[in-house]
């Protein structure tokens, strides 16, 4: 605990610093404020954001899309890695063109959506889905596909059935490599449904920022930024905390 409090303490300092080195920058007139405001300005103008009741509504269309495609994402992942965890076959087939998918830019995939399901909520919630479903989908794979071999031959060992050895030995012992891909598909999938409200300009923080660049209110896009980037942060905290949780019940 000691540690995470000292390692919070050092990320807090080096935010402070960097936004006393641009606020004297923009001060001393060493960048343009039609660059970067400064970054006071920049504070205030979240915190009249955060007071504005669109901005809430604009977070909550953001925690939905993101919601529902990490149920959507969650379950068909899990789904299909225990599919492809008993069915070897499959799996050598499959798993590397879901790793080649991964590699690549899912949001290149957005006007082929955008003519199947046009420009709507159910768009952005698909292709949020999907980002996230890949990586929940291949960290199954090889945490099961990790269970030592004597965790079944002991289970075995014991009379203990099929349905049995897998809730009692071989899911708690995947668990925690089973977490690091919902949580590396909640973060793709909470920036990946950004990235698309500010490309398609429509709902959700994303279009917050879009919006604000479009009225060239620069100030409150930066403050716009900065908000999405707190609830990156804060997410990233939360997910982090449970992975802990996680490992150690797996370990208890």
């Amino acid at each position: 605990m000691a540690w995470m409090r000292s390692s919070v303490a050092l990320t807090i300092l080096i935010v402070v610093l960097i936004g006393l080195v641009m606020q004297v920058a923009v001060t001393a007139a060493w960048v343009s404020e039609l660059v970067i405001p400064r970054p006071l300005d920049i504070v205030t103008a979240l915190a009249a954001l955060l007071l504005e009741r669109s901005t809430w509504d604009f977070f909550f269309i953001t925690f939905g899309s993101t919601l529902a495609a990490n149920i959507v994402a969650i379950t068909g992942g899990l789904a299909i890695g225990f599919f492809l965890h008993f069915r070897a076959t499959w799996s050598k087939a499959t798993v590397p063109m879901f790793a080649a998918l991964f590699a690549a830019p899912m949001i290149l995939l957005y006007p082929i959506f955008l003519v199947l399901f046009g420009r709507t909520q159910s768009t952005i919630i698909i292709m949020g889905a999907i980002t996230g479903l890949i990586p929940v989908l291949l960290n199954t794979v090889v945490a099961l596909d990790g269970v030592p071999k004597y965790f079944h031959a002991v289970a075995q060992s014991f009379g203990c059935t099929r349905w049995q050895q897998m809730v009692h030995v071989i899911f708690p012992a995947a668990a925690p490599g089973i977490f690091v891909g919902i949580r590396l598909g909640l973060i793709y999938s909470l920036v990946n449904i950004i990235g698309i409200e500010f490309l398609i300009n429509f709902g959700g923080l994303g279009y917050l920022v879009s919006h604000m660049y479009d009225l060239f209110e620069i100030t409150k896009m930066y403050a716009a930024i900065l908000l999405v980037i707190a609830v990156s942060a804060s997410f990233y905290s939360i997910l982090n905390w449970a992975q802990r949780r996680v490992n150690q019940v797996s370990v208890g």
